[in-house]
């Protein structure tokens, strides 16, 4: 590819040039600049004023009786396993084996063994 004069290289037919700049336009400036400096005043100058009151929801009557329940529930324990729990001390402290307890009577545990017995035989 030769030039013609000697200063500017010819350019093939169908191309273009296209030439970037990192500059804003001319009518952008001042509005960058003004903006530029709001954002370093805000930046070096500004305390943030946080809203005084509560930004939580109160609860309803609905929500607040569930929370007493739940805490109510909690406290108490669960009934089935108070329950479970005393059978399972009354066991293990052989209540189940004492003909005198008053829990099972002296019937009581004739007709445990009595069943014991008859479906083994």
């Amino acid at each position: 590819m030769g030039s013609k004069g000697g200063s500017q290289p010819q350019q093939p037919s169908g191309f273009t040039t296209t030439t970037q700049t990192s500059q804003p336009w001319s009518e952008q400036a001042p509005f960058l600049k003004q903006a530029m400096q709001q954002a370093s005043n805000l930046f070096t100058g500004y305390t943030p004023q946080y809203f005084p009151q509560s930004t939580v929801a109160p609860q309803n009557q609905t929500q607040m009786l569930g929370q007493g329940l739940g805490t109510a529930y909690g406290l108490m324990g669960d009934p089935s396993v108070n329950a479970a729990s005393g059978s399972l001390a009354f066991n293990n402290a052989g209540g189940f084996l004492d003909p005198n307890n008053p829990r099972l009577g002296r019937q009581g545990l004739k007709n445990a063994c009595s069943q014991f017995w008859m479906e083994r035989d």
